[in-house]
C-alpha cells in the first residue's frame, strides 16, 4: 500500500506515493476505492481502456479520480487492477505562464490507464460503505521529491468530499 489518510475536517484527506507519477496516480485511485469498499475483493473479469485529458497535472488527478467514481457510481465498474500506462503531455508550471493553445482552452495533459474489473451487482454493490460525493481541489498537491526510505519519489495530495 503505497496511500495513507490523513485528517481534514468533514472530508477525507488521501496521499499516495509512487517511484513514477503514473503510480502515485494509479495509488491514489487504489486508495479512493479501498475507502468506499474496504472489504470487496472486486474480481478482474472485465478490461476497459481510460484515457483522461485535462489543462495541468493538478486537473488531471481530479479529473482521473472523477472518472474512476464515474465508473464506480454510474456504471457499477469497480477495478481490481489499475494500470496507468502513461501520463503524456506538458503540464504548465506554477511558474509557467500559458501558452495560447492553452489559453485557448486546449488540453495538455493526457492520462492513458488500463482496468481491469467487475460490473458489481446485488449483494456485491451493496459492500460500498462510503459514498464519495467530489474530488476536491483544496490542498491539492503534485510534487517530486525524493524519500529515502521508500524510494518513493512523486506525491499527490487530494480531499475527498465525502
Amino acid at each position: 500500500m503505497s496511500w495513507e489518510l490523513f485528517e481534514h475536517t468533514a472530508d477525507i484527506g488521501l496521499r499516495a506515493f509512487g517511484v513514477t507519477l503514473e503510480e502515485a496516480f494509479a495509488e491514489a485511485a487504489r486508495g479512493t476505492l479501498s475507502l468506499i469498499a474496504p472489504s470487496l475483493k472486486p474480481r478482474p473479469l472485465h478490461r476497459t481502456d481510460l484515457a483522461v485529458s485535462a489543462r495541468d497535472l493538478e486537473s488531471l488527478l481530479v479529473a482521473w479520480l472523477s472518472e474512476i467514481l464515474y465508473l464506480l457510481y454510474a456504471e457499477g465498474f469497480f477495478p481490481a487492477v489499475i494500470d496507468v500506462l502513461q501520463i503524456r503531455g506538458e503540464p504548465a508550471g506554477k511558474n509557467t505562464p500559458e501558452s495560447p493553445d492553452q489559453a485557448d482552452g486546449h488540453n495538455r495533459v493526457t492520462l492513458d490507464a488500463e482496468l481491469t474489473g467487475e460490473v458489481l451487482a446485488g449483494e456485491r454493490r451493496d459492500k460500498l460503505e462510503l459514498e464519495v460525493k467530489a474530488v476536491t481541489y483544496h490542498m491539492l498537491e503534485i510534487e517530486k521529491r525524493k524519500q529515502a526510505e521508500s524510494g518513493k519519489e512523486w506525491f499527490v495530495q487530494v480531499i475527498l468530499d465525502v
